[in-house]
């Protein structure tokens, strides 16, 4: 029960962190890179199901939260990329890691029809696979340009998976190799956005 109620906490740290960074999305106080919330909602939607195939219900909540994030983002960068034509087109390597999502789902498909959930952990790894490779183009991005996002989602949402680790009531490779991926990844895309508010000595009512 304790683990439970640890992973509903998780859950709600990852889906609520993204609220103000959703806000200030909208406001165009943060600039997204329309790549990699592509490949992150089409990464979090195979890693939604494949924990549902897994039934990894305590680890499952986080994956929830980080499931409906990355969509909603995506839709308000697609907002404001429909303001400003022209900007921000998919280079070779974004299409790669869209075609490597797909695969992910089409695979999750395949184990859901067939029953062959011994395959499972094989999702989990192309869709990690996507979302590293949609991480690259916002890391580049943010650690020439670290102005240009803020650090709170991405400080929360990796405290949030890392919570949900502890939640997991039976560890096993397909339910902690995601959510020890998800912390390193946010914590890394986090690390330039700290180091250059703590060099400029800026207000933390700006990391938000």
């Amino acid at each position: 029960m304790e683990k439970e109620i640890l992973g509903k906490i998780a859950g709600f740290i990852v889906f609520a962190s993204a609220w103000p960074y959703m806000i200030r999305v909208a406001q165009g106080k943060i600039i997204t890179n329309p790549a990699s919330w592509a490949i992150w909602s089409l990464g979090s939607i195979a890693m939604l199901l494949n924990y549902k195939t897994a039934g990894a219900q305590d680890a499952f909540w986080p994956t929830v939260g980080g499931c409906i994030n990355p969509n909603i983002v995506f839709l308000l960068t697609l907002y404001h990329r429909k303001k400003n034509p022209g900007k921000d087109k998919l280079k070779k390597r974004d299409y790669v890691c869209l075609g490597i999502g797909i695969v992910a789902i089409a695979a999750w498909v395949w184990i859901e029809k067939t029953g062959h959930t011994e395959y499972a952990q094989y999702v989990v790894l192309l869709a990690i696979a996507a979302d590293i490779l949609g991480a690259i183009p916002t890391f580049l991005f943010l650690s020439e340009f670290p102005w240009k996002d803020r650090p709170f989602m991405w400080t929360f949402f990796g405290i949030g998976y890392l919570l949900g680790l502890l939640a997991v009531p039976v560890h096993n490779f397909a339910n902690d190799t995601l959510l020890i991926y998800m912390f390193v990844m946010a914590s890394t895309i986090a690390y330039p956005l700290v180091m250059y508010r703590i060099r400029i000595k800026e207000p933390l009512r700006n990391w938000v």
